[in-house]
């Protein structure tokens, strides 16, 4: 091949070729790091209002905002936290409000999470149909719902199944998202995750798995409300039903305050806010010790002459359950919840910059 030939058939080469689409390349590397980054999400709350600041540190916040009237509908229990939501959704973000199975009544709560309520609305196939009309409405200017159903009955699991399946299909058709919370005992459950988890899983857009509260509001020794080993557990389980995508595993920022009831064989807890927790620290000048196996801090005091414990969560504390939960594929993280004072979110390394 002579010179003259080579040069035009390099020159009909280089015609041919596509022209590089840099503004493609230039696209996909700046979103690469949004794409890979897990996401982190928080909520606001009517009883411990988060003041504006650290927005840039999460994916989604979530008003805690939707609950239920004792005749069964969808009522705004909180409209202040949905007028909160609003304003930060001018920041970005999507506007998915929780709805709790709460029951309100003249702006008080009746009852706390109840079960009787799912019953009268998911137990027959009309009154689910009519609940998922209401909520659909109740949707209606938002990016999607988050339904927080806890104490479902055992029985109640396959109607709440089918009330899942008509919401995703309705909010979906709308171009909405839905998440579910679940609590951590049914993943504990031998039957449940075949039944019911793996279907849900796949009707919904993710999983809030409620990684707090290992022990109850009564125990034989005061400890750690949520310790490390549990949390990981508590994942492991949920990742062999929810694909690492769809779960984000929620953490409690709370404290737990122990009163000893009865010497060496009894002691009550009670739940702090981050807040109160901090305050009662300082005022009770109680030295922080810390639990390596639990990874969870703690400090003693005496109240009105009892003995008291109180385990809490800290940025130490937090840091190693998001460290070790990312370490086994469980990288999406929630923090319940952003209340007006809160470990600081920056040091737990949740706030670079994500591309939003």
């Amino acid at each position: 091949m002579n010179a003259a030939i080579l040069a035009a058939w390099l020159a009909a080469v280089v015609q041919a070729a596509p022209a590089p689409d840099h503004a493609r390349k230039e696209r996909d590397l700046r979103d690469a790091p949004a794409r890979m980054m897990p996401a982190v999400h928080t909520w606001l709350v009517p009883w411990d209002k988060a003041e504006f600041g650290a927005d840039e540190c999460f994916d989604q916040v979530r008003p805690f905002a939707l609950a239920l009237s004792t005749a069964g509908s969808v009522v705004a229990a909180y409209p202040e936290v949905l007028d909160a939501a609003r304003e930060r959704r001018r920041l970005g973000g999507r506007f998915v409000p929780v709805v709790v199975n709460d029951v309100i009544a003249d702006g008080q709560t009746q009852v706390l999470k109840s079960p009787d309520a799912l019953t009268t609305l998911l137990g027959e196939p009309g009154a689910r149909d009519s609940h998922v009309a209401q909520l659909l409405e109740a949707a209606r200017d938002f990016d999607g719902l988050e339904i927080d159903y806890e104490r479902v009955p055992d029985a109640l699991w396959p109607g709440y199944v089918d009330f899942i399946e008509r919401l995703s299909l309705g909010l979906h058709r709308r171009g909405k998202k839905l998440y579910v919370d679940l609590e951590p005992r049914v993943f504990y459950d031998r039957d449940w995750p075949a039944r019911f988890g793996r279907r849900i899983t796949a009707l919904v857009d993710g999983v809030d798995l409620m990684a707090y509260y290992e022990k109850g509001e009564q125990a034989a020794s005061p400890g750690p409300a949520t310790s490390l080993p549990w949390v990981l557990e508590t994942a492991r389980r949920a990742l062999a039903v929810v694909p690492k995508e769809k779960l984000v595993t929620v953490l409690s920022l709370a404290g737990t305050d122990w009163t000893e009831v009865l010497p060496g064989a009894l002691w009550r807890g009670e739940r702090l806010t981050y807040g109160r927790t901090m305050k009662l620290m300082l005022e009770s000048r109680g030295e922080m010790g810390w639990d390596a196996s639990a990874s969870c801090p703690f400090f003693k005091a005496v109240r009105e002459g009892r003995p008291h414990e109180v385990w809490f969560e800290n940025e130490r504390s937090i840091s190693r359950k998001v460290s070790a939960l990312r370490g086994i594929g469980a990288a999406n993280i929630g923090l319940w919840y952003w209340g007006r004072r809160h470990p600081d979110f920056k040091e737990l390394g949740l706030c670079p910059t994500k591309g939003r």
